[in-house]
């Protein structure tokens, strides 16, 4: 199974250097993206970690959690964090965002369940 990691980072050191760093105010309008991202995160299996995740952009405690979205072949893992980069410094979204919701989206309207309680 193809495991896809989104909204992980590298940092200053190069401590993983197989993440990109995340870029502030690249994209000018992300709230398509959040959009598909809290419903994706309404629909995913959310796991809790050990610790807080820092920003690497301002410094703040981002979450706590990842959410992970499975289909067939690939597991898509997003870390609770993620929506802070979009939201807050206008990082561009991953590709994946979309690629996921659209998977989900028509999963849930052909099952006829949508399990978001917001």
């Amino acid at each position: 199974m193809r495991i896809i990691y989104i909204g992980y980072w590298n940092n200053k050191d190069n401590m993983y250097p197989d993440f990109p760093l995340p870029v502030e105010k690249e994209s000018k309008d992300n709230s398509e993206a959040i959009k598909q991202l809290k419903f994706i995160m309404e629909n995913s299996q959310e796991k809790f970690c050990k610790g807080a995740s820092t920003c690497r952009c301002c410094g703040n405690s981002n979450g706590t959690s990842e959410f992970v979205y499975q289909d067939k072949n690939t597991k898509y893992i997003i870390p609770s964090g993620y929506m802070h980069y979009l939201d807050s410094h206008g990082v561009k979204p991953s590709p994946y965002i979309n690629e996921i919701y659209q998977k989900a989206f028509v999963k849930f309207q052909r099952v006829g369940k949508y399990f978001s309680n917001k």
